[in-house]
Parts: C-alpha cells; sequence; structure tokens
C-alpha cells in the first residue's frame, strides 16, 4: 500500500466527491479504483453534456475531465462548467488527454485547467496530479506529510 493512501478522508468533513468525464468502461473503472485509494465518492459521466447536469445537482470537489469523447470534447465541457457561477469558476477540473495533440500543461491552464494528467491512469500518478490540481484551485491537497 502506497504510504499516503487513505490519509485523505481523515482530513476532510466528508469524502471527495469527484466527478469522473469517461466514456470508456474500463478507464472508468481505474479511475473509480484511484478514487476509492483516498476514500472519496466517484460521481461518473460518460460525456461532457452528462457531465454538466450532473455539475448542476451534486457538490464536487474535483473533476477528472477525459479531454476525447465521442459527443463532444473536454474543452467545450469546461467552457459550460465555467459559466455555471462561482462554483463552476472555482472547482479545479484535471484534464485526463493521451495528449495526441502535443500541448504542454501550461496551455491547458491558459484555457482554465487546474492541471493535466497524460494517459495511461497509473494511481498514484494520478494521485499526484490531482493534488496538483487542488493545489492550482488553492485547495489543500488530498495527502499531506507529515513534518517531524
Amino acid at each position: 500500500m502506497h504510504p499516503i493512501a487513505g490519509r485523505a478522508h481523515s482530513m476532510r468533513i466528508r469524502p471527495m466527491r469527484i466527478l469522473c468525464v469517461e466514456d470508456e468502461p474500463l478507464q472508468r473503472k481505474l479511475l473509480g479504483a484511484c478514487i476509492e485509494l483516498i476514500a472519496g465518492e466517484p460521481l461518473f459521466a460518460a460525456s461532457g453534456c452528462e457531465a454538466v447536469g450532473l455539475f448542476r445537482k451534486h457538490a464536487v470537489d474535483l473533476i477528472l475531465l477525459d479531454m476525447n469523447q465521442p459527443a463532444g470534447d473536454g474543452f467545450t465541457a469546461l467552457n459550460q462548467i465555467r459559466h455555471l457561477g462561482l462554483r463552476g469558476q472555482q472547482v479545479p477540473v484535471l484534464a485526463i488527454s493521451d495528449n495526441i495533440t502535443g500541448l504542454p500543461e501550461s496551455a491547458y491552464r491558459k484555457l482554465g485547467f487546474s492541471a493535466l494528467y497524460v494517459k495511461p491512469v497509473e494511481p498514484y500518478r494520478l494521485l499526484d496530479r490531482m493534488d496538483a490540481s487542488l493545489i492550482a484551485a488553492g485547495q489543500p491537497p488530498l495527502f499531506r506529510v507529515p513534518v517531524g
């Protein structure tokens, strides 16, 4: 077990609710397993449109947004979420991509994403990028390493 797995739950008032926007069943399963490592609560959407609907209905702490979807793309979904008021502007959004465009993370940040994660899904590498997204949005990280 990774030395920091499971710590996030004890530092938060409630489990983190993480909206995962992914159309591929295997990728959804992998993302769900990563969220279980931190005792989080996943919400799944197969498209950006579905994600926007779920975001409107549920308090969400973080969004994992696949950039390539059959019915749209992550950029459109992010734009719609960012236009849903203050909550939509503040939620950290981690772009998940195979990065075939070759765009650097700085380009994703300029477009409104908190960070970029390049597939394949590897649990602890993904958790590190989730932390980067939270920190970029001014929120506490999932994990705090004890000092001293």
